[in-house]
């Protein structure tokens, strides 16, 4: 049986620049998130973009670090993407994420990137998310997330 969970893009803050002057939010296919490793759970929750371009689920390495993780000591891999190039390392963790007040965790092998600590927010990629579900639908004409998974 398969059940299908639709939720709405999140509206962020933005402010205008040069190229988009009258710009005051944008809209993003995101979760609610928060990490534990080795049994310590980050204790704030922050964002994630539910991120079809992106191979592996990546996390900012300031998070990692308040949870304990030993960022440098992951395996590692270059990458190039939105926080521009450099080096991704890769350790354990149980990801928790909040749709629609509900809370789901998930094991995962997941990057952190330096890169990402400006932004704030992670990526939820294909291998550790999109491979949960039996499809993924960003709807951005309608804003709205589809995730279909299988019921056993």
């Amino acid at each position: 049986m398969i059940r299908t969970i639709t939720f709405p893009y999140i509206r962020f803050p933005a402010y205008p620049t040069d190229a988009f002057p009258v710009r005051t939010f944008i809209e993003r296919p995101a979760l609610q998130t928060t990490i534990e490793y080795q049994g310590k759970v980050f204790p704030n929750f922050f964002f994630s973009i539910i991120d079809s371009g992106a191979d592996s689920c990546v996390f900012p390495s300031i998070i990692g670090r308040q949870i304990g993780i030993d960022i440098y000591s992951g395996r590692s891999e270059a990458t190039v993407g939105v926080a521009g190039s450099g080096t991704t390392f890769y350790h354990s963790v149980t990801v928790h994420v909040s749709i629609q007040g509900q809370l789901y965790h998930f094991d995962c092998y997941a990057g952190f990137l330096d890169g990402l600590d400006q932004f704030g927010f992670g990526l939820l990629g294909h291998h550790g998310f999109f491979n949960l579900f039996e499809s993924v639908t960003l709807d951005s004409k309608k804003k709205i997330v589809e995730l279909k998974v299988e019921i056993p």
